[in-house]
């Protein structure tokens, strides 16, 4: 196990972990519930959209622009 597989398995477990304590941050703040599931919503579908399209970017050559696949 290289050092690049064991950071790859720390940040998988990170990234939930500051999700939920935004959210708690968000609930703190008095932001609506609807507003914070909303706003999930919103950002995976952007995620989704950053990732579908770096995919096509990188079909066409242009793998600079896009992120490295493994």
């Amino acid at each position: 196990m290289n050092v690049q597989e064991i950071l790859d398995s720390i940040f998988k477990g990170i990234v939930p972990l500051l999700v939920t304590l935004g959210c708690f941050k968000l609930l703190d703040k008095k932001v609506g519930v609807i507003k914070i599931i909303f706003g999930m919503v919103v950002l995976g579908i952007y995620c989704h959209y950053l990732e579908s399209h770096s995919r096509k970017l990188q079909l066409l050559g242009c793998s600079f622009l896009a992120r490295r696949e493994r």
